[in-house]
């Protein structure tokens, strides 16, 4: 899950030392493309959409 335009209620600092995480790993995870799965969660979210607003 991409929260890239969401408002962050604590710094990244913060997040990624309470996650064990480095800041570097965290920006590098961020610019990488979605997955295959996530692509294809996307395009199936525009197939099964209009059918629940019918």
């Amino acid at each position: 899950m991409r929260l890239d335009t969401a408002e962050y209620v604590f710094p990244v600092e913060f997040m990624c030392e309470r996650l064990d995480v480095s800041k570097s790993g965290y920006y590098d995870w961020r610019s990488r493309p979605n997955s295959a799965t996530a692509q294809r969660r996307e395009e199936l979210k525009l197939l099964v959409k209009p059918g629940l607003q019918s």
